[in-house]
């Protein structure tokens, strides 16, 4: 049963970690696309709306990816087993409470935003949308563990 539960492990593992490179390339054609479409005074139509959910639903996969990974971590499993303790450990903090919440609101802000763009279809609401999108960015980027951040560092690719 171990072995079963490492190796799902191991491949959410290095599918959530690849996924990642497309949700960071989805974020940052999203804010550059509500940038200069802004500049432009374009109008959200449906067919942009579509592509809107189109790069919502990659977000959401690598959310709900992430959640497994969460649960069969055996880092989140270290951190909560010795939770007084284990807080005070900054790369298990990260991993059992830090990026999992930061990234669950980047997430549910992601989606709200887009409910609400639907709302707005036939408007232009670039600016709105850049200034969300940016929001949401700076709580993804900060909370990815990247190669080289201060808080924990794994690697870029596995």
């Amino acid at each position: 049963m171990i072995i079963i539960i490492n190796s799902v492990y191991s491949y959410l593992l290095i599918a959530h970690s690849y996924l990642r490179w497309l949700v960071v390339s989805a974020l940052v054609f999203q804010i550059v696309w509500f940038y200069v479409a802004n500049k432009r005074g374009d109008i959200l139509t449906r067919r942009k709306f579509d592509l809107l959910i189109l790069l919502l639903i990659v977000l959401n996969l690598q959310f709900v990816l992430g959640w497994l990974l969460y649960l069969e971590s055996p880092l989140v499993n270290a951190f909560w087993e010795g939770a007084p303790k284990t807080v005070k450990m900054r790369s298990l903090r990260f991993f059992g409470i830090e990026h999992m919440t930061m990234m669950s609101l980047a997430v549910g802000l992601s989606n709200l935003v887009v409910i609400r763009a639907r709302k707005k279809i036939g408007t232009a609401c670039f600016a709105w949308l850049f200034k969300s999108y940016m929001l949401v960015g700076v709580m993804i980027f900060t909370s990815v563990p990247w190669a080289f951040s201060p808080f924990t560092s794994r690697p870029n690719w596995r």
